[in-house]
């Protein structure tokens, strides 16, 4: 399964319009300023943000020292993130030519050393279709409560199409599914809805939709903006401000929640 996947990532044609963009999204992922960035990778500022703009192609002896930075070269190049256990073998058993020429033996040994990652990284076909699992697990985000705790095991997984998941940018073994409760956020996420939320992505876009411990009322589900270095504004998308006031936090109000964040929400689903 291992060599197989790894071959596909090889095979596939990079897209060069969008690789400035996927650089970008590492860099904010890894929370550094162009400046920041390129003196870790050996540029000056303008020639990062010619390769962000894809203006000009960054060099090979640039994707290394970026790969050495934390930098996803992988999605870079294709678009696709490698998944954490392909990482995790790459690690105890070496490069992953090596890991696709014994694949089936290291795919033993690995999930016998590693019990556990087999549910948080499963994958299958149906009808020629590649899937992968995300666990769900048996906790709530609403206007308080208490924390939700993601470190327990799941109740079970649900599968999604692989392609979706690579065209929205979400990898299974770092998101989770949990229940919303409470009407602050419709007719976005309603009483009940499963959210997925990616706990990869916790540095705030203004705008996107966070869980989020709060230290006075337990996690929350809220749509939140920030004015740079001033403040953070939680909203909710229930139209009824009497209910659900627009809430402004400065300071380490403003603080608490940006080192709290659990994570992006990514996606949902409402029964009906």
């Amino acid at each position: 399964m291992l060599g197989i996947q790894m071959n596909t990532v090889n095979r596939k044609v990079i897209q060069m319009d969008k690789l400035g963009t996927r650089l970008r999204e590492e860099r904010e992922r890894l929370g550094l300023t162009q400046d920041a960035w390129g003196q870790l990778v050996g540029v000056k500022k303008n020639a990062q943000f010619n390769y962000e703009n894809n203006k000009r192609s960054p060099s090979g002896e640039y994707l290394i020292a970026a790969r050495e930075a934390g930098a996803d070269i992988a999605y870079i190049l294709t678009g696709i993130r490698v998944p954490a256990v392909v990482k995790k073998v790459q690690e105890q058993y070496g490069h992953a030519i090596a890991v696709a020429k014994h694949a089936d033996e290291i795919t033993a040994d690995y999930y016998i050393k590693n019990p556990d990652a087999l549910d948080a990284d499963h994958e299958f076909e149906l009808d020629g279709q590649p899937f992968a699992t995300v666990a769900r697990h048996d906790v709530q985000a609403a206007a308080g409560g208490g924390y939700i705790n993601l470190d327990g095991p799941p109740i079970d997984h649900l599968a999604f199409s692989k392609r979706w998941l690579a065209q929205n940018g979400i990898y299974p073994g770092s998101s989770a599914l949990i229940t919303a409760r409470g009407a602050s956020m419709e007719p976005s996420i309603y009483d009940g809805d499963l959210v997925m939320i990616d706990r990869n992505k916790r540095e705030i876009q203004s705008g996107h939709i966070y869980v989020y411990n709060d230290p006075a009322n337990g996690t929350r589900i809220k749509r939140l903006e920030v004015v740079p270095g001033h403040a953070i504004i939680i909203r909710s998308d229930n139209p009824d401000q009497s209910k659900f006031p627009t809430e402004h936090c400065t300071a380490e109000a403003m603080n608490a929640i940006a080192e709290n964040i659990v994570g992006e929400v990514v996606w949902s689903g409402h029964k009906w």
